[in-house]
């Protein structure tokens, strides 16, 4: 039977036996990540591997976790959201498996200890990581009438109930107040992309909440796999609509014509009542379709 209370150590090394450099992204998010929760980590790439074979002995690592996309693929849980992380969803855990990395991340980069601690309360915050000044031009955003929309009623929720309210675009935090910021928020908002993946970061309670943008009848599940994973609520928007992903409602993976693009529309006052729903009414879980 499998122990879930065993602490095990850190990771000691990642081998990439058929990449030249496989851990750098174009973010630079990866880099900081793996080696702030996992400071004496030692990565080994293809022509390391190359050596170890050379030497014709037998290599013994006490403990190993094979990865492998194309088997992934073949998977029966990998379906229908054709992603690698559906498999790993599926995997006996404890329900605190991620609070030791995120931890170690957030005092990586000084978060003080009430964003880091689990089961706090306080003042919800609202983050709306908005991409409408990113690059490429063209990419996903939202229309302009969307934004505003968007803002305003944001902004109107920080008036009448005292949230603290965050209108952010990602790339022009450092990582540090990236971290921190996301440590911090109750309900991330934000178009379909990788500014979501400061999820990872959020704090889970019966609050939390990720919203999603997506051009209509679009989805994908990206970002609703790991906010199911580490107990947060997802919810995907279209336009004034707006559906709870673990329900009847959630919709086929599908990119339609649009789903890339900077014509994404939003209707401020139905997210932000979604908001104030997801804070005043946690157990309701309802969708508007």
């Amino acid at each position: 039977m499998l122990n879930l209370s065993r602490v095990l150590p850190p990771v000691s090394r990642m081998i990439f036996p058929h990449a030249k450099n496989a851990f750098h992204d174009h973010a630079g998010v990866n880099q900081v990540v793996l080696r702030a929760a996992f400071p004496s980590i030692a990565f080994e790439y293809k022509d390391d591997w190359i050596d170890r074979a050379s030497t014709g002995m037998p290599i013994y690592l006490d403990r190993v976790v094979l990865t492998s996309r194309s088997t992934i693929k073949r998977h029966k849980n990998y379906q229908p959201d054709a992603k690698m992380i559906s498999v790993a969803d599926h995997l006996p855990k404890s329900p605190y498996w991620w609070s030791p990395i995120r931890r170690q991340v957030l005092e990586f980069v000084k978060a003080p200890e009430e964003t880091i601690a689990l089961g706090g309360s306080g003042n919800p915050v609202i983050t709306y990581i908005s991409r409408q000044n990113s690059l490429p031009i063209g990419g996903r955003k939202l229309t302009q009438d969307g934004h505003r929309s968007l803002v305003d009623a944001l902004l109107g929720l920080e008036a009448r109930y005292g949230y603290e309210v965050n209108i952010v675009e990602m790339e022009k935090l450092s990582k540090a107040e990236q971290f921190k910021l996301a440590g911090r928020t109750t309900i991330m908002i934000g178009v379909h992309g990788n500014g979501l993946s400061s999820l990872l970061w959020m704090r889970p309670s019966p609050i939390a909440t990720v919203i999603e943008i997506y051009f209509p009848p679009g989805f994908s599940a990206d970002y609703a796999i790991p906010a199911r994973i580490l107990g947060i609520e997802h919810y995907g928007v279209w336009g004034d609509r707006y559906f709870r992903t673990e329900s009847e409602h959630r919709p086929k993976q599908q990119q339609p014509d649009g789903f890339h693009r900077d014509k994404i529309p939003a209707d401020g006052p139905t997210i932000a009542a979604l908001c104030a729903e997801r804070i005043n009414h946690p157990t309701r879980l309802s969708s508007k379709m």
